[in-house]
């Protein structure tokens, strides 16, 4: 996997096309996938983390499934499906 040490910026297509390629290779290797943003306060600059691997551990799925739920007024979703 390549590992950038200084984020780039992307046009937005080229970032679409790494993240839905990352998520294809996750969903067919059964490995986790992470996407999130990280804004930094002082700057305001916004980073896109995509992160692919054995990540998740049962206890940590159980609290962001817990925490997607109890948001779920504020517009946090959370989908589950039968896989393999």
């Amino acid at each position: 996997m390549e590992h950038m040490k200084k984020p780039r910026r992307m046009s937005k297509a080229r970032v679409i096309e790494t993240v839905t390629g990352m998520l294809t290779a996750a969903l067919e290797q059964g490995e986790d996938c992470i996407v999130t943003y990280e804004t930094y306060p002082d700057t305001g600059r916004t980073d896109l983390h995509v992160m692919i691997g054995q990540l998740i551990s049962p206890c940590m799925l159980g609290t962001l499934k817990n925490k997607a739920e109890i948001h779920e007024d504020e517009g946090s979703k959370r989908w589950t499906v039968a896989w393999r």
